[in-house]
């Protein structure tokens, strides 16, 4: 069967394309906008300048049915994000390649505008969700690839090879796919109902019926002996087929009340309460670690930030669920999170601890690293505030190795008694230190000399800034003046974006960069647009992290046993 790779703007199907070609080098690859330059004799963007979007999707379209009308079913294609899915033959698999970052954005500095009219980064919003629902309605499978994979990884080619089976539970919902993936599937009464069910085509396939609305079992369920975790907040009936009882109750508190009669019981317990605070989810530990074979813990949260958590819980508990796409809770895991976890935690666990986190590339580009050690990478949200409750549990539950992102880094240099820094070991019950960025930050703002260069923020880095660039005026992004000691610069040839996610507005209108360096890799960065306001030349802090990280790696080295 053809498949087709699809995907928002900038989620990197080009690159997933060149990796397939290195998993399965018998199929056949093209990329369809090489196919439409190679047609039009047009580079894309110099297309869109001159015919426009609608004469591009009317070529876009005749190009790819021409090309899988002369292709077998041996070949991968990947399609442009504005590819109208409601055109795709039925007998082509659509594969929909998503991160977690989609939602939040993206502005491009080298591809060409589709609407002039709106700032680059609300342009990706208008189109982000109709081209959402748009996947969500003809893909097949959905593939949630980790942020910065960019390298062939054993656990993305059992994804995209359909050599997957998991330990692991995943929820039915109607119109997410279900190819390729060997799991026990969760049949909920309130996402599914009956019909909807007997669409799926899960013959041999293991079930699990969950009830969460009014108790009625259907006579399917009855017949094939599925077990049923049965929600307490309606009457416990006498049905010999309920495994699990389970509480989903906002309160930790009162859902282990709830749970308490049953914890001398032949049920399992499934305690999945909205945990916001760190309290509350070393409660639900504890709760969980009295009885581990029988109890199950599985915290909620409105963001997502639990995912690490479960996934530390994986070897700890007999009920864990995946995800593949944002099909339930952003909780569970990914599949590739999934099966890039050591199943024992040997020799402690490192993690990227900050907020946000979302976005980092260190679990992707650490990952092998400590996998040889049998060390699981999470990225953890943890916002300043969260950082006295949070490292000791994160020491109890094993913590050895992380990586500080801003804003913790000044808190993390308090926590060792230094300035602020980016890297921390805990050995012999001692934490130890090191400040990485600075290796980074030197390859990144090489070739700075006899240039004016205005550093616009600071946070964490500032310190460190000031010791590498003596020559620098260092501006408040605040208040859009340079800080006390500072002169203003006329109009620099340099700024440094360290400000984060804060307002353009206040940059000197009559000042002409001719570079910016952003210090941070996200690809929503507001020093994108202040690249593109400018007409200045753009440079992602991704050179620095990647200098920076492998200085983590042999720091750390010393450290692993």
């Amino acid at each position: 069967m053809i498949k087709v790779i699809v995907g928002h703007r900038g989620v990197g199907k080009t690159s997933l394309l060149q990796r397939w070609k290195i998993y399965q080098p018998e199929l056949h690859f093209f990329d369809l906008d090489s196919e439409i330059e190679k047609h039009t004799s047009h580079k894309i963007s110099d297309y869109f300048e001159k015919f426009g979007e609608l004469k591009f999707r009317e070529i876009e379209i005749q190009v790819f049915l021409e090309l899988i009308k002369n292709s077998n079913a041996n070949t991968v294609i990947s399609c442009g994000a504005g590819f109208d899915l409601s055109k795709m033959p039925n007998h082509v698999f659509v594969l929909w390649l998503r991160r977690d970052s989609d939602s939040t954005g993206r502005i491009f500095t080298d591809r060409p505008r589709l609407n002039s009219q709106l700032s680059a980064l609300d342009e990706y919003h208008e189109r982000f969700q109709p081209r959402e629902m748009m996947y969500a309605k003809h893909c097949h499978f959905i593939y949630t690839m980790p942020e910065g994979l960019n390298e062939v990884d054993p656990e993305e080619k059992a994804i995209l090879t359909g050599k997957t089976s998991v330990q692991a539970y995943f929820t039915l919902k109607p119109q997410v796919p279900i190819v390729n993936l060997d799991a026990v599937f969760e049949w909920r009464d309130d996402l599914l109902s009956e019909t909807e069910f007997k669409r799926f085509d899960l013959k041999n396939k293991k079930i699990l019926y969950s009830v969460r609305t009014n108790g009625h079992v259907p006579e399917i369920v009855k017949a094939n002996q599925y077990p049923i975790d049965w929600d307490l907040n309606r009457p416990l009936p006498a049905l010999n087929q309920i495994f699990y009882l389970s509480t989903h109750q906002d309160s930790i508190h009162q859902a282990i009340q709830i749970l308490k009669p049953f914890e001398k019981s032949h049920y399992h317990l499934k305690l999945c309460p909205l945990v916001e605070s760190w309290t509350d989810l070393e409660l639900g530990f504890q709760w969980q670690q009295v009885d581990p074979s029988k109890r199950n813990f599985l915290p909620r949260s409105l963001d997502g930030k639990w995912d690490w958590f479960r996934l530390m819980m994986k070897s700890h508990q007999s009920l864990n669920f995946i995800r593949t796409g944002d099909n339930s809770h952003l909780d569970q895991p990914t599949l590739w999170q999934w099966l890039s976890m050591p199943n024992k935690n040997r020799n402690g666990m490192a993690a990227v601890l900050g907020a946000p986190v979302n976005h980092s590339f260190s679990p992707s580009f650490h990952k092998k690293f400590f996998l040889d050690a049998e060390v699981p990478f999470f990225k953890i949200h943890l916002a300043e505030e969260e950082w006295e409750l949070a490292l000791p549990l994160l020491e109890k539950w094993g913590l050895r190795f992380a990586a500080v992102t801003s804003p913790l880094k000044t808190l993390a240099g308090h926590w060792v008694g230094h300035s602020a820094l980016n890297t921390l070991v805990r050995d012999n019950q001692t934490w130890k230190s090191e400040n990485t960025d600075i290796d980074g930050f030197a390859t990144f703002s090489k070739n700075l000399a006899n240039q004016s260069v205005v550093v616009w923020g600071g946070g964490g880095l500032l310190e460190m800034l000031k010791g590498q660039l003596p020559d620098a005026s260092f501006y408040s992004a605040r208040s859009g003046k340079p800080r006390q000691g500072y002169a203003h610069i006329e109009n620099p040839d340099v700024i440094i974006w360290a400000a984060g996610q804060t307002d353009m507005q206040l940059i000197p209108p009559r000042w002409q960069p001719q570079l910016i360096l952003d210090l941070s890799y996200i690809e929503n960065s507001v020093a994108r647009e202040v690249a593109i306001h400018f007409k200045a030349k753009y440079k992602s802090g991704l050179e620095m992290f990647y200098v920076q990280a492998k200085s983590q790696q042999k720091f750390w080295q010393k450290f692993i046993k």
